[in-house]
């Protein structure tokens, strides 16, 4: 079994921190809850023998589909994508078309 673990903070292009007031929930931190469900919900990583990291870029659409821009892991490529690309994500419009890059620790347990 494999332990994953995300980035809590997801690197956000375009948009500032300051941009929410205190009573306000950020609208990354849903889009973090959600893609931390999908990805740890995942059998991709059963089998993989040692530590690696990946980091995913990746854009919303205007119909709130999740777009995976680039990986740096061309083993787990195909995979990604097949698990996150046009997934539909329940996220804020100020959240649309910025570009995301989420870093992926994987943990093997062997």
């Amino acid at each position: 079994m494999k332990t994953i673990f995300l980035s809590v903070c997801l690197l956000i292009t375009g948009l500032s921190s300051n941009a929410f007031s205190p009573d306000t929930e950020d609208p990354k931190s849903e889009m973090t809850k959600q893609l931390s469900e999908i990805v740890e919900a995942s059998s991709i990583w059963d089998g993989t023998k040692k530590d690696f990291s990946i980091t995913v870029s990746f854009t919303i659409n205007d119909n709130s589909e999740l777009v995976v821009l680039t990986t740096n892991e061309s083993p787990f490529d195909f995979e990604i994508k097949s698990l996150l690309n046009y997934r539909k994500m329940e996220v804020s419009p100020i959240l649309i078309n910025k570009i995301f890059h989420l870093p992926i620790r994987i943990e093997s347990n062997l």
